[in-house]
């Protein structure tokens, strides 16, 4: 990591503080014993302890008492009253750090007054304490001198960097990674059996697993793909039931700057591929473009949205209406619809994780035209009032994706490696899932 981009990371670390917590022996023995360990764990501290935390931030944690405490740093991420007296503190995305223990970090510091900061932070009565602002900025230069700790904060950063509401393709892909496990049946309480990341710009950071799993690695070639090394960002994989299920990022430019994100999902022992596009969808108003926090449901029919229909929107219609050609053919294995293409549409400033709206290309070429859905400057109007309900949510596509009733017939990787390419040119994210018999 350049001193530049190190600088950037301390800085988004630090911008929602640094707050100490201290755990017993005991207590932490226990924490690794329990079913996800010290990754993620939930403790409780007196109110007052936590009345000046702020959440997300970053925890550093001393397990253990004195300065043969171990240390770690993992995310603070809610804190919430549990008891009269007490609140549980959430952490997530907990690692050990170097150096490794009080008394080795209280050496590592350069001058005595750092040191002796330190120190009386640690030795205080209070089980949390927020960690005073220069002490914090020099304690996290000294981890980020140590190569070990680099990625760990990286990670952090990223997640306290990512947006609560859809503001461009960051959480698109994120909404996409999801997608794609609730297809294969993962739930979030399911690890990867390994976990490689190329860098931490990737939704798959914000993937639990445990430690062992996770793998700094340089993750830019798989196994029977052809994709340019700067294109992979990382790589999960899962195994359920004599099943594996590979989901991988790849995007050439940073995700703040990328259009949009495009899910291909591949289910193997079905022989189907099925592919979603992300688009952004404008309220037609403008004035209603700020902190749209509102649920989909509640103001159905009260709102319209623009879906914009740019030069870019085009060619990638354009695009896919070719592959659409090559359906029809073979009528094995059977396909309520043998269509590939589906669109989820997400209003600009909602909620992250907000449901959207499915459509089938079919569907929305239909729309098209029709015309009853004209919007300005070429794009189309979009009303839930018009639509009535007719269209799909999350649960409704994944089951479709899942079963195999939806999707190209006896479609190659090749098919596949095609789309992957010409959404990378088209300046997207891709998510690929693919599904297949697990060889053990």
């Amino acid at each position: 990591m350049s001193g530049f981009a190190a600088q950037g990371v301390i800085e988004r670390v630090l911008r929602n503080g640094l707050t100490l917590l201290k755990i017993p022996r005991d207590m932490w023995d226990a924490l690794e014993e329990t079913k996800k360990g010290i990754s993620t764990f939930s403790v409780a501290f007196p109110h007052l302890d936590l009345r000046r935390v702020r959440t997300p931030s970053t925890a550093l944690v001393a397990a253990g008492e004195g300065k043969k405490a171990s240390m770690h740093l993992g995310l603070l991420t809610s804190v919430a009253a549990v008891t009269t007296l007490q609140s549980r503190a959430r952490l997530d995305r907990v690692s050990p750090i170097v150096p490794a223990t009080v008394r080795e970090t209280a050496e590592a510091f350069g001058t005595k007054r750092m040191r002796n900061l330190f120190l009386g932070l640690v030795s205080a009565e209070a089980a949390c304490r927020a960690v005073s602002r220069g002490l914090a900025k020099t304690y996290l230069e000294l981890l980020n001198s140590r190569e070990g700790n680099k990625f760990i904060l990286e990670v952090i950063a990223d997640r306290l960097a990512f947006p609560k509401l859809i503001t461009n393709a960051r959480v698109m892909q994120r909404d996409a990674v999801w997608l794609a496990l609730k297809a294969f049946g993962v739930t979030r309480d399911l690890e990867p059996k390994e976990l490689f990341l190329a860098k931490a710009e990737t939704a798959l950071n914000t993937l639990r697993c445990a430690e062992d799993a996770a793998i700094e690695h340089d993750a830019r070639w798989i196994e029977g793909w052809k994709l340019t090394k700067s294109d992979v960002t990382g790589r999960a994989v899962f195994e359920k039931e004599g099943e594996k299920l590979e989901v991988i990022t790849a995007n050439k430019r940073p995700l703040e700057e990328l259009f949009g994100v495009d899910l291909i999902y591949l289910n193997e022992p079905l022989g189907s591929i099925a592919m979603v596009q992300y688009k952004m969808m404008e309220p037609l108003d403008s004035s209603e473009n700020e902190n749209d926090e509102e649920d989909d449901e509640e103001h159905e029919g009260e709102r319209e949205w623009v879906v914009p229909i740019d030069r870019q929107f085009l060619d990638e219609l354009e695009r896919m209406a070719k592959f659409a050609d090559r359906r029809g053919g073979d009528r094995a294995p059977y396909r309520l619809n043998d269509g590939v293409f589906f669109l989820k549409l997400l209003k600009r400033n909602a909620k992250a994780n907000s449901a959207g709206v499915i459509l089938s290309l079919d569907h929305f070429n239909v729309l098209r035209n029709d015309g009853k859905l004209k919007g300005p400057r070429g794009g189309m109007r979009l009303a839930y009032s018009y639509l009535n309900g007719h269209y799909l949510r999350n649960d409704a596509l994944v089951e479709l994706i899942r079963s195999g009733y939806v999707g190209s017939r006896g479609s190659t990787t090749r098919d596949l490696q095609t789309l992957v390419e010409a959404t990378l040119r088209g300046g997207r994210a891709l998510v690929a899932a693919i599904r297949s018999r697990s060889k053990s």
